[in-house]
């Protein structure tokens, strides 16, 4: 099965090129030496190899460690924030019920125009 469709196989000839190229050097792999000397590697485990390992599990700890304070502390003050949110709700709903017992009051005395909803001078002066 080709890659092309059938119009594009129309499209476009069958015939393929291919080109050679000939040099006397040798690929950028052959050419490229080993970066440490090959007497001076190790056969076995080298104890500098189980150091680099333990490092990198107590950084990994370290930073779990991290990841759980921060954690933490984000939780924390989540909750901060939701005990004043609870709280700021509370005292709006008193604040909110005795604006509304007051505005109550002030109609049946009728010192509230209703047009305009603004308290009359008169009422205010015998509160103020």
């Amino acid at each position: 099965m080709g890659l092309l469709t059938r119009e594009e196989e129309k499209r476009f000839p069958r015939e393929r090129k291919s080109f050679t190229v000939e040099s006397s050097e040798g690929t950028e792999d052959e050419n490229r030496s080993p970066a440490v000397p090959t007497h001076t590697t190790a056969q076995g485990p080298v104890q500098v190899d189980v150091v680099r390992r333990q490092e990198q599990a107590e950084r990994r700890v370290a930073k779990k460690k991290e990841g759980l304070a921060v954690k933490r502390e984000w939780d924390s003050a989540t909750a901060l924030a939701r005990e004043q949110a609870a709280t700021l709700t509370t005292e709006c709903a008193a604040v909110k019920a005795t604006l509304q017992e007051r505005e109550a009051q002030l109609q049946k005395g009728g010192a509230i125009d209703h047009d305009s909803g603004e308290a009359r001078e008169d009422a205010c002066q015998g509160t103020c």
